[in-house]
């Protein structure tokens, strides 16, 4: 049992933002926190790995990347494209050319650590964390798991499945004090603009700090994020107030946008 006046006074671990967020997402209140969990969901091809990835690059923190849904090269041939700006095709031949020159570039990001098991357990997602700290002498400050979808579970409906992955989850936020990034998805077709916090698989957004949805649209060279669930600033559930910021796929970049690009 503890008394807040008294342990205040000597926190064992202070809960902070992860650093380097992007500015108009930390303006309304977004952000990483230690020892939390943000999920961030919506359709396929919405850029769910894209701004996970530009997360853990811009945060600089020690990171343990779980990449069940890409393998290894294609994330590292995304990371060598968001890092030189530069499209992914060129990237991988680059690569493929000059590979001393591509781990050159690639130590810009060795901040991030990566597994790349198809199908975690909880049990592997636990015994990865034990192993990075044993390896790296504390433990991650940003965890990822892309995606919610892929941890296997021997037993239990999908939803239960689901529900089980979040409750775990947050004990191991709790415990690390790690911020937890979980990928997820929506249902197709729904948004104004963004999907709303309904449209989540499994409705699974009890636990998370912050749920963020990317919006899916015809309009290319842009994604919108909307907080729909926010314990901590403005969240709109509806998805119809999302932050907007410029975005290039095949660059894997994401920069801030301060007006909406289009009605």
């Amino acid at each position: 049992m503890r008394r807040f006046h008294q342990t205040v006074l000597v926190p064992d671990r202070e809960v902070v933002t992860v650093p380097n967020m992007f500015p108009a997402l930390a303006a309304r209140g977004v952000g990483l926190r230690s020892g939390e969990i943000t999920l961030i969901a919506g359709p396929p091809g919405a850029g769910k790995s894209t701004i996970a990835l530009a997360l853990a690059v811009r945060s600089g923190a020690p990171t343990l990347y779980m990449s069940a849904d890409s393998t290894e090269n294609t994330q590292r041939v995304r990371l060598l494209a968001m890092l030189l700006d530069i499209d992914q095709a060129e990237a991988e031949q680059a690569m493929t050319q000059d590979r001393a020159w591509a781990s050159e570039v690639l130590a810009q990001a060795s901040h991030i650590v990566w597994d790349t098991r198809s199908n975690p357990s909880l049990e592997h997602i636990e015994l990865t964390i034990e192993a990075f700290r044993e390896a790296q002498g504390e433990d991650p400050h940003l965890v990822i798991i892309d995606n919610a979808g892929d941890v296997a579970f021997d037993s239990g409906d999908e939803f239960g499945s689901l529900r089980t992955l979040m409750r775990e989850l947050r004990w191991f936020a709790r415990d690390t004090a790690a911020a937890f990034v979980v990928l997820h998805h929506t249902r197709e077709g729904e948004g104004n603009p963004a999907p709303p916090q309904s449209s989540l698989h499994g409705k699974i957004s009890q636990v998370p700090a912050l749920v963020l949805t990317l919006t899916s649209t015809a309009e290319p060279g842009f994604m919108g994020v909307a907080a729909v669930k926010n314990r901590y600033g403005k969240a709109s559930p509806g998805g119809t107030d999302p932050v907007w910021l410029r975005y290039d796929p095949a660059n894997m970049q994401l920069v801030d946008l301060d007006e909406v690009p289009y009605e």
